[in-house]
């Protein structure tokens, strides 16, 4: 947070300070984005805002990238423009057309491929007749004023006969190992190669004369992919002696770009497939019940990708190098046994989604007849009230009708024979509550026997519920 102290000098009064102020001095305290930033800039200072943030880190990283590409893009555009420049021999500090001024046979040797599988190194032969030689040469035709021309490069020979041209055909040389294929991508070969063109004299008889010609070479050794170091000098005989022709080694090897990617792609197999064993654990030794395809897809997706991520590697040998053996065996064996892995935890949390879902249906099927028992029985409490709201009506009435009946001299068991009748009528619908609870009638006063006038009544209680259904028996037998 910017700060907004300011030196002051002494015996310097200043005005009371604001709320902006206070904020500003205020730095250790959490104050509002707002109040801070009104305050500071009162003050001259200024906060950037949020906004900015995001732009001010692009440009970083670009920054941070740029730094780091550019100089690796200018040194491979060095690296290719040394070995796209041709190399001249005898002469080297001549150019080739500066060479075809001179009394030679100028060939051309451009190296186009390098198939390292088969050990064949393809070039594009062009030859060019120089100084007297040109003579009566046109249009790239060689004329050796009838001769034909013998051109041999290493184990391969081409006779051109007079008023023909070899441009632009391709010569395939074999290579030796220097480092074996299978240690890819560092592995390295070498080219040796004899340069020679002969003057095959025609003539009818069975003796051909051969004539030795000069010769030059102009070694175009640029490659994509490759770095090249080559050396040239004269063709020897045996005993030292000059042969008459020019003999070219060439070393070749990846360039530096095709090892570094390589090893990349070796790096980015082993990321991948430690990720998503981290992540397949995880999902393997879950207690989530949830069933997701998703680490499911990606693991049988990786196990067939993982193949295309290898062959995106510059011209690698099938599988099976040494590289295979620190890498891509290990990570498609990693992939494989956690694919197995992930589907068994699928298969289990299938398994235990079903049998919750089974439960839960039990569940419901338990609460649905708990239900409906509730809404019978509710319904048949409400029917059981309102008879027996309609008998304890009765009862209470009949009750009334034999008190009056017994004040005027009934019977002294105070027993309500209404009760009786009613119990009798409808004996499961009479109100329980009123046979279970025994209720109290007053006694009416009698004499001898009887209660005297003018005596203390004491209420009774009635009949229980079965003796009354006792009684009701009795009377109706």
């Amino acid at each position: 947070m910017p700060s907004c102290r300011r030196p002051l000098a002494e015996g310097v009064d200043l005005p009371p300070m604001t709320g902006d102020d206070e904020a500003c001095l205020d730095g250790d305290e959490e104050l509002d984005s707002g109040t801070e930033e009104e305050g500071c800039m009162a003050h001259g200072v200024s906060r950037l805002p949020d906004w900015a943030i995001l732009p001010l880190v692009s440009c970083c990283v670009v920054l941070a990238l740029l730094a780091v590409i550019l100089p690796v893009y200018f040194k491979y555009q060095a690296t290719v423009t040394v070995q796209d420049d041709a190399r001249l021999y005898p002469v080297s500090y001549l150019s080739k057309e500066q060479m075809l001024q001179q009394n030679v046979m100028v060939v051309s040797l451009d190296l186009s491929r390098i198939h390292a599988e088969t050990r064949v190194a393809t070039f594009a032969l062009d030859v060019d007749p120089g100084g007297k030689y040109e003579q009566g040469s046109t249009a790239g035709a060689i004329d050796l004023g009838g001769n034909s021309l013998a051109i041999t490069i290493g184990s391969q020979s081409l006779s051109i006969a007079s008023g023909k041209s070899v441009s632009g055909r391709a010569v395939e040389i074999l290579m030796r190992d220097v480092v074996r294929l299978s240690d890819y991508p560092f592995d390295s070969y070498r080219i040796n190669v004899s340069v020679t063109c002969d003057e095959v004299h025609d003539s009818n008889t069975s003796d051909v004369k051969v004539t030795s010609l000069p010769v030059a070479v102009v070694l175009y050794e640029g490659e994509s992919g490759w770095s090249t170091e080559s050396t040239l000098g004269p063709l020897l005989w045996k005993n030292g002696s000059e042969a008459g022709g020019i003999s070219l080694a060439i070393t070749v090897r990846r360039s530096g770009s095709i090892i570094f990617f390589s090893i990349f792609i070796v790096l980015l197999m082993w990321a991948i497939s430690l990720g998503f064993f981290v992540l397949a654990l995880r999902y393997s030794l879950s207690d989530d019940e949830e069933v997701a395809y998703d680490v499911p897809a990606l693991a049988v997706g990786l196990l067939f990708a993982l193949p295309f991520v290898r062959a995106v590697q510059p011209d690698v040998p099938t599988v099976g190098i040494a590289i295979d053996m620190l890498g891509f065996f290990f990570n498609m064996l990693l992939i494989a046994v956690i694919t197995v892995v992930v589907l068994f935890a699928l298969s289990s949390r299938q398994s235990r989604q079903n049998k919750k879902k089974e439960k839960e249906k039990q569940q419901r099927k338990a609460a649905s007849a708990a239900a409906r028992a509730a809404q019978h029985a509710e319904q048949g409490g409400g029917d059981s009230r309102t008879g027996a709201g309609a008998g304890s009506m009765k009862t209470t009435k009949a009750a009334q009708a034999e008190t009056r009946t017994d004040a005027e001299g009934g019977d002294d068991v105070g027993t309500s024979m209404a009760t009786i009748k009613a119990v009798r009528a409808d004996p499961v619908r009479a109100p329980v509550a009123a046979l279970a609870e025994p209720a109290r009638a007053p006694l009416p006063p009698v004499r001898g026997n009887r209660v005297a006038p003018g005596a203390a009544v004491y209420d009774a209680p009635l009949a229980s519920p079965s003796l009354l259904l006792k009684r009701t028996s009795d009377s109706g037998k």
